[in-house]
């Protein structure tokens, strides 16, 4: 993972101070792999699904903002989600109607 331990933390805090302490942040993409050079910041978060409409994008927004005022101007993507209810019927459901961008983030996204 091409992320360090102060980068990590200041990705974490300014996901839960936007989108709460339950929030989660996955890492997907280039970031991932030691082998490669380069790359945007790619971030999967899963929040409680408390916003919606512009306050989600507001959420998004700031915490893009956030972290590039932190780390320096770097391109960073974000790609929001509500989180799934883990054991149920739904879950499945859910998956299989999440846009193609959250499916294929889940499958290699590394959880900060």
């Amino acid at each position: 993972m091409r992320l360090s331990k102060d980068q990590i933390d200041v990705i974490k805090k300014s996901v839960r101070a936007r989108f709460g302490f339950s929030s989660k942040v996955f890492l997907f993409g280039s970031r991932l792999y030691d082998a490669k050079s380069g790359g945007d910041i790619d971030l999967l978060i899963e929040h409680d699904g408390s916003m919606e409409g512009g306050s989600l994008i507001k959420a998004k927004l700031k915490t893009m903002t956030d972290i590039q005022f932190a780390l320096g101007d770097r391109k960073i993507d974000i790609v929001t989600v509500c989180r799934r209810t883990k054991g149920s019927q739904k879950e499945d459901e859910t998956e299989q109607r999440a846009p193609l961008i959250v499916q294929e983030a889940r499958k290699e996204a590394v959880e900060l």
